[in-house]
């Protein structure tokens, strides 16, 4: 049996099991490490820019809501694991993708994550709809404030696509249905 992804259920890591490994692999190097969470297609919550979220946003992002998660506290800034939600705004159709690419360093004190940005081919027949592409990655920084985290996202041409922290993104996400 296989899911929605194609992958045997026996494949999938546990995600407490994820943060683990992806925790003891930033304590081996001076750069955190940045795993990719989520790269979707219709983000609708999310304003183009970079913004922190918490664990329990990113069902709302997607549009659907984790059933019967609780958070013993909800503004804990003392988790280790950070997640950030990338995104490049509304786009005209479909064909839009971001996607995380190897590589992420440290440059003059300022972690920088590569990120690939696709677009559709020139005069390729694309789905005319409004499309919200977006990126979660989740990195281990101890830093005592989130704002503490200076992050460029640089796409393959070498221009960066947003900075965090980044000023008035911080607004909860809200779920409307």
């Amino acid at each position: 049996m296989k899911n929605h992804f194609g992958i045997p259920p026996a494949r999938i890591l546990p995600l407490p099991l994820l943060f683990l490994i992806l925790i003891a692999l930033a304590g081996c190097t001076g750069t955190p490490e940045v795993v990719s969470v989520l790269a979707y297609q219709n983000c609708e919550r999310l304003t183009a820019g970079v913004k922190r979220i918490d664990y329990s946003e990113i069902a709302t992002i997607r549009g659907s809501v984790m059933l019967d998660y609780k958070e013993a506290r909800p503004s804990d800034q003392s988790q280790p694991l950070k997640f950030l939600a990338l995104s490049k705004g509304v786009q005209p159709t479909s064909g839009y993708a971001l996607k995380l690419a190897d590589g992420a360093r440290m440059v003059a004190g300022k972690l920088q994550i590569p990120v690939i940005w696709e677009t559709p081919m020139p005069d390729s027949l694309q789905a005319q709809m409004l499309t919200h592409p977006c990126l979660i990655v989740a990195l281990d920084w101890p830093v005592e404030k989130p704002d503490d985290m200076n992050i460029d996202f640089i796409d393959q041409d070498g221009e960066i696509i947003a900075t965090y922290p980044q000023t008035g993104l911080d607004e909860p996400i809200s779920a409307s249905y």
